[in-house]
């Protein structure tokens, strides 16, 4: 089981701890969509042409949007963005993305976590922009001080 796989199981876990009657089954999604989330039912449908890698990040996006709950109206677009930012980051954690992300080779990683390859490019981009904001935000030390 890779890391991405026990996150999901993971979140899936935690979402039954707060509702136990989730339904999730493959089927027809949303037009244009590769899942969906019915709130009013609690039922999560990850579309039947989802290749294995598409289903482990639609789920999980999905549950992602489970836990957090409908989004505000108005602010759909938003939402989505922090929803799938935060996939990225659940699926592709830190600890598997080598110390010099240049070095990272995103169809590798992908195969290895078996997740999609958009996910872990995504991930990447966000872990440098949290790693150079990390670098700004470090005082800098006078070379004259102790």
């Amino acid at each position: 089981m890779t890391a991405a796989h026990s996150a999901v199981l993971r979140l899936l876990f935690d979402c039954l701890d707060h509702q136990t009657d989730v339904v999730i089954r493959r089927g027809v999604a949303a037009p244009n969509e590769l899942g969906d989330i019915e709130f009013g039912t609690n039922t999560i449908t990850v579309d039947r042409t989802c290749d294995f890698p598409q289903f482990v990040h639609t789920l999980a996006h999905e549950l992602v949007h489970f836990e957090r709950g409908p989004g505000d109206i108005g602010d759909e677009r938003a939402e989505e963005q922090r929803v799938t930012e935060e996939t990225a980051r659940l699926l592709v954690p830190d600890e598997v993305l080598p110390s010099i992300l240049e070095a990272a080779k995103p169809d590798r990683l992908a195969a290895e976590l078996q997740v999609d390859e958009a996910t872990v490019r995504l991930a990447i981009t966000l872990t440098r922009q949290e790693r150079e904001a990390a670098a700004r935000a470090e005082p800098t030390t006078d070379e004259g001080t102790a």
